[in-house]
Parts: structure tokens; C-alpha cells; sequence
């Protein structure tokens, strides 16, 4: 059962070259419903959690009827109460400018919960999931606030180390230079002839 539902078409601009595109988007009461979209094999299939987005491409015959049909889709909450979502979409007035734009148009439906015996028991469930899902962002936020607080911290070491190396520079110890060698000794030899197989050698200093 579908008790209500709210339609919003603002214009939204899509990317510069991109096909003209209706963004649908899922939302129900409560929220946290499972989105199941008709399929081609006769089954559904669960596309994810409410609030959820699907795109639709628009053509000329959809601005011409000024509407566009979609697969069925439907929410269905954890006790198994479900309501079903409409199929087709009248697209709003302005759709020439839309098309002459080349932008695309933005819808949005809420699925109401049919008000059965198990209304709250899927509203305390919503209520948890919404728990568990700020749980989770709370712990990301802190480790993200961590992680930051860390690397300030290494910032400041580290720029506390380099001060206290200007303030404190390394004392190189001093080399002492070598003594300097003069030149090496050298032999002085006097060298005779006697004949062609002799020679006579003899040290001068």
C-alpha cells in the first residue's frame, strides 16, 4: 500500500557531453527500507537502502509525452511489509528548457509504511540502523580526528628536532693536519764502461 506520495522536480545539471538522465530517488517512511527493482526474469532484485538514487535516460519520445515509464520498483521494510513505488513519471513543465539545455531533471518519491501491525516494529528497527550508522561515522570521525592530531604531532617533533639542530649544531671534531714528507732519499750511482760486456757501477752518495 501506498499512502503518500511526494514528488520534487528541480532541475539539476548533469555533466557537460552526458545523455540527458532522470535522477529518481527512493525514500521512504521509515527509512531503511530495501529498494527491490523489477527484472527481466520475473524476480526482484534489492539495489540497495532508502534513501536511494537510480538513473533513467531520457529521450525525445519521453519530453514529447512529457513522461517516462520505469521498472516497478518497491520498498520493502524488515518485517516483509512492503509498498510500491510509481512507474511512471510525468516530467515537469519546464522540460523544453530542460532539453534545450541539455540538462536533466531530479525527481524524488517517499514510500509510506502501510500502517500494519508491524509499523513499529520496522520504525525501532529504523531507529537502530540510524544508531549504528552515526556509531560508525562517529568512529570515523575520530580516527580521521586521530589521525591528524598523530601527524601534527609528528610535525611538531620534527620541527622541534631541527630547531634544537640549529640551536645545538654537531660538534665535528678537529683534524689534525699530517706532517709533511719531504722527498725520499735517493741513491747516486756512477756507471763505467770497461768493454762491450762490462760495466762498472759505483755508488757516488
Amino acid at each position: 500500500m501506498l499512502r503518500k506520495i511526494t514528488l520534487l522536480v528541480p532541475i539539476t545539471l548533469l555533466a557537460s557531453g552526458c545523455a540527458q538522465q532522470l535522477a529518481y530517488t527512493y525514500e521512504s517512511d521509515p527509512p531503511y527500507a530495501h529498494l527491490a527493482c523489477w527484472q527481466n526474469d520475473g524476480t526482484f532484485k534489492v539495489m540497495g537502502q532508502t534513501p536511494h538514487t537510480l538513473y533513467y535516460t531520457l529521450d525525445d519520445h519521453h519530453f514529447a509525452n512529457r513522461s517516462i515509464k520505469i521498472v516497478p520498483c518497491r520498498a520493502v521494510w524488515a518485517s516483509g511489509s512492503y509498498a510500491t513505488y510509481p512507474n511512471v513519471i510525468s516530467l515537469p513543465e519546464n522540460n523544453d528548457v530542460a532539453k534545450a539545455m541539455g540538462v536533466g531533471v531530479s525527481v524524488s518519491c517517499t514510500a509510506r509504511h502501510p500502517d500494519d501491525e508491524n509499523y513499529e516494529k520496522d520504525l525501532q528497527i529504523a531507529q537502530l540502523e540510524e544508531q549504528r550508522r552515526n556509531a560508525v561515522w562517529g568512529d570515523i570521525l575520530i580516527t580521521l580526528a586521530n589521525g591528524l592530531v598523530g601527524a601534527a604531532q609528528q610535525n611538531a617533533n620534527h620541527t622541534q628536532a631541527m630547531a634544537n639542530t640549529y640551536r645545538n649544531p654537531v660538534q665535528i671534531p678537529e683534524v689534525q693536519p699530517m706532517d709533511l714528507v719531504g722527498p725520499a732519499a735517493v741513491d747516486v750511482y756512477s756507471v763505467q764502461r770497461g768493454n762491450d760486456n762490462l760495466y762498472s757501477v759505483q755508488q757516488v752518495r
